[in-house]
């Protein structure tokens, strides 16, 4: 899950994490990047829904289509 900002209307992504990726430069950087399959978190009623206890069900059929499909772990939760 991945904390939405101010575009996105405050709401948290959803995703599968589908590969990791370490990117080494100059032998002393690392980067570490996840590849995630995110949800469609758009459809109200029919992508995701809280019920009245606050818990979050995604429906896992129903995938984004973005071109952004990395993630820092930094921004992971």
């Amino acid at each position: 899950m991945v904390k939405g900002d101010v575009q996105s209307g405050e709401k948290d992504f959803f995703g599968m994490l589908t590969d990791v990726t370490e990117l080494e430069y100059d032998s002393r950087h690392r980067v570490v990047l996840f590849k995630c399959e995110w949800y469609n978190m758009y459809a109200e009623n029919v992508g995701i829904k809280v019920d009245a206890c606050g818990l979050t069900s995604v429906n896992v059929n129903r995938f984004l289509k973005t071109n952004e499909l990395y993630v820092l772990p930094s921004q992971v939760d």
